[in-house]
């Protein structure tokens, strides 16, 4: 007999940044940085405009953007106010003129470059169903790689001989993925039909909330075969879910749909997928000298063991980390685990000094992106996931 569909409550608790892009990118002049209270002010420019207009400054304003054009690095909207009117006028313009405001947790002195914003809804953040069923979708496909390696051998050797020839890396890694997922994804019964088991597992999206959530970061390069040397601060910065926001969302289970894959056979509850997930987690940190990560447990905000907890990536600069299918396919062959990750990234980087990726060693990718906290590195986007309740 066929279980019914199920519905459940499920929360996210933030551990890390999180960020997952709307596709803008806001320049300079789209937002202002009040470097003395470390608030950031997302601006609307048809207000903007209007109250420069009040106050008879727009042509001033052309002339700073003309400079600001010209690769001034230390123009800054709010520095300009401040010149054209004193501080306390300059703080009411933006006020009247803001969008939505940052405050953040570090002042970044120098300010900042462009800015890549969070996804939003009427300015309010939030995390998209389609993410964390993507995350979920990851996870499934991890584990049934990992018990179930020597299904896709043929797909493993393919990897193999363009690395070894190393022509056609990602291409032939590309193809290999897809046989991967039409196998596990697909609707064993009939191949045809568009009705798979991920067609049984739903997620909306989360709750909205509000600015105060909002973070921003710079991505920061983290040598991983050289953890003591100087980190490289990337002149890219993203705003961010903060550590310690809370989104709730509702997943709903269909045990009749999830039957119909093999990688989602078994999935009957809330608890399974947790428990698909923690396995992820565990296998790629916890497993000894075969994780992927393993040596880089100090990475992670919580150093504590998973007992009780549930940790989960989530969104963009995490796809090094929870990277599947070369982790899965050489989970017991390290060597060449390494030698695939290093000939992708140099076919696809190598034609620059910093892009050759042949000689990294011991690891592969040689770096890494992190977030700094203090004087400390840790991985982006963990989250805890929980099951709040089961609906009637």
């Amino acid at each position: 007999m066929v279980e019914d569909k199920k519905r459940y409550y499920m929360r996210l608790k933030v551990l890390t940044p999180v960020h997952i892009g709307s596709g803008e990118t806001l320049s300079k002049l789209e937002y202002s940085y009040n470097r003395f209270n470390r608030l950031l002010s997302v601006l609307d420019g048809t207000k903007f405009f209007c109250e420069l207009q009040k106050r008879r400054r727009l042509e001033a304003y052309a002339v700073f953007v003309e400079k600001v054009s010209l690769n001034n690095a230390n123009a800054s909207v709010y520095n300009w106010l401040r010149e054209q009117f004193g501080p306390k006028p300059a703080d009411e313009i933006i006020r009247q003129s803001a969008k939505y405001e940052i405050r953040l947790d570090v002042a970044g002195n120098k300010g900042f470059n462009d800015l890549r914003c969070h996804i939003k809804s009427i300015d309010r953040p939030y995390v998209p169903g389609s993410s964390i069923k993507g995350m979920i979708r990851t996870a499934l496909l991890f584990k049934y790689l990992y018990e179930n390696i020597n299904e896709f051998a043929d797909q493993k050797k393919e990897i193999d001989r363009a690395v070894k020839s190393g022509q056609f890396i990602a291409k032939t890694i590309g193809r290999a993925v897809k046989d991967i997922e039409d196998n596990v994804f697909g609707n064993e019964n009939d191949p045809k039909s568009k009705l798979t088991g991920m067609s049984g597992i739903s997620v909306s999206d989360s709750t909205l909330l509000d600015s105060g959530a909002l973070t921003v970061i710079q991505k920061v390069d983290y040598l991983i075969n050289k953890p003591d040397a100087a980190t490289n601060p990337i002149p890219v910065f993203y705003e961010c879910l903060k550590e310690g926001s809370v989104l709730d969302f509702m997943l709903d289970v269909d045990p009749g749909k999830t039957a119909e894959s093999k990688a989602t056979r078994g999935i009957l509850t809330a608890r399974d997928i947790i428990e698909v997930l923690t396995f992820q987690h565990r296998k790629l940190f916890y497993v000894r000298d075969k994780s992927p990560w393993s040596n880089f447990i100090s990475l992670l905000p919580d150093k504590r063991k998973l007992d009780g907890f549930t940790r989960v990536f989530l969104g963009g600069n995490t796809g090094y980390i929870a990277h599947t299918v070369i982790a899965a396919l050489y989970r017991e062959d390290i060597e060449q685990r390494r030698l695939v990750t290093a000939g992708l990234l140099h076919e696809k980087f190598g034609r620059t000094p910093m892009g050759k990726h042949l000689n990294d060693r011991p690891y592969s990718p040689r770096t890494i992106h992190t977030v700094l906290k203090g004087d400390e590195h840790f991985f982006a986007g963990m989250c805890e996931l929980s099951e709040v309740a089961k609906c009637p």
